[in-house]
């Protein structure tokens, strides 16, 4: 929701190429944001000649959130969208909804993200993605502005040192790391306070 707030309050895209689920397509609809999706086809192929065939002049941008059936044609429709010529008042974007590279399965093994994805197509296209979420202080710049708080009283408690904690020192707020997920335990993980789990906070005076 907070990606497809700051499209329509922040740019002048109208019609985007998303890489995302169903539910998060549904969420830009809501904002009044377009989306193109007759580019995809079904296929994740793509050849040159049907590259080069591609008429992505109405499409303003990408979106990028987590998408389970990311391949090589979404890849190539994105890059052939940043690489446009620019179009005037910023476009195309590059919006990625957070930046998170992995989620860790209860095998212990790392399921690619959102972040995973943002950077395959910044190499690709040259183009650095804006990030609406973790780790960017634009997630709680824009919930301050849509349910004011004071930030002296607000936490992050994470599990990810790199996006989670990073968060926190990056929006100027308290957070708290658990271990229990993809970071483990480190004495310098950057955060306000260290944990082993969730469930300590309760006994951690921190509530």
């Amino acid at each position: 929701m907070l990606a497809a707030r700051y499209i329509a309050t922040n740019t002048s895209a109208k019609r985007v190429y998303v890489i995302g689920q169903e539910g998060f397509k549904l969420e830009l609809k809501a904002f009044g944001i377009e989306v193109c999706s007759e580019l995809d086809n079904g296929s994740s192929t793509m050849s040159h000649n049907e590259l080069d065939a591609l008429d992505i002049s109405s499409v303003d941008g990408v979106v990028c959130a987590w998408d389970n059936q990311f391949c090589y044609r979404k890849q190539c429709i994105a890059n052939a969208v940043l690489m446009q010529p620019p179009k005037g008042n910023g476009l195309p974007v590059f919006i990625c909804s957070n930046m998170d590279s992995g989620d860790k399965t209860l095998g212990g093994r790392l399921m690619p993200m959102t972040g995973t994805m943002a950077a395959a197509i910044q190499v690709g296209s040259g183009v650095k993605p804006v990030c609406t979420g973790k780790p960017s202080a634009l997630i709680v710049d824009q919930l301050i502005e849509m349910k004011p708080f004071r930030r002296d009283r607000a936490c992050m408690i994470g599990d990810r040192i790199d996006t989670d904690i990073a968060l926190g020192a990056a929006a100027g707020i308290t957070s708290v790391h658990v271990a229990t997920g993809v970071s483990p335990h480190s004495s310098d993980s950057g955060a306000t306070y260290n944990l082993s789990c969730f469930g300590a906070l309760i006994d951690s005076g921190l509530l």
